[in-house]
């Protein structure tokens, strides 16, 4: 029976050595042939992978979608444990973006330039890829990983 990521069939799934998220998701290349048989591959996390696929088609926003939702309940959650106070979502909002495009921005500056002595916060080289692989990248950094906080 064919699986479906969106709207691309799972062709294969490939393991991608010990690679994981910080917290503990093993990742994998997942091979999906679009509607035109053209093959791609993406990393996802197998946690991502397992959650988002199906057995029928769908489309990118549905996919999407279904990702943001599941993210957002995510969030809440652990923001009520957190007993967080209305009052400051702004502030964790405004943080969490920067410490991404952070991250990000150091990823891209390390995958052109190999050096990441090169890599100065603020300075935006593409805002296109993915957070996975800008993560796969900051970890290969000799002595980096990791979403490092950018200071002020």
């Amino acid at each position: 029976m064919k699986k479906y990521y969106g709207s691309d069939i799972i062709v294969k799934i490939e393991k991608v050595g010990s690679f994981k998220t910080q917290s503990g998701e093993l990742a994998v290349n997942v091979i999906l042939e679009d509607e035109k048989g053209g093959l791609r591959t993406e990393l996802v996390t197998e946690w991502c992978l397992e959650t988002f696929s199906t057995d029928k088609k769908t489309d990118a926003t549905e996919l999407r979608d279904g990702q943001t939702d599941h993210i957002v309940t995510r969030l809440i959650t652990v923001l009520l444990d957190y007993d967080f106070n209305m009052s400051g979502i702004g502030k964790l909002l405004d943080e969490m973006g920067n410490r991404l495009d952070a991250s990000m921005e150091r990823a891209y500056n390390f995958a052109w330039n190999k050096d990441d002595k090169k890599w100065a916060p603020q300075v935006r080289v593409g805002v296109m890829r993915k957070l996975l692989e800008g993560e796969k990248i900051i970890k290969s950094i000799p002595n980096g990983g990791g979403v490092k906080k950018e200071k002020n």
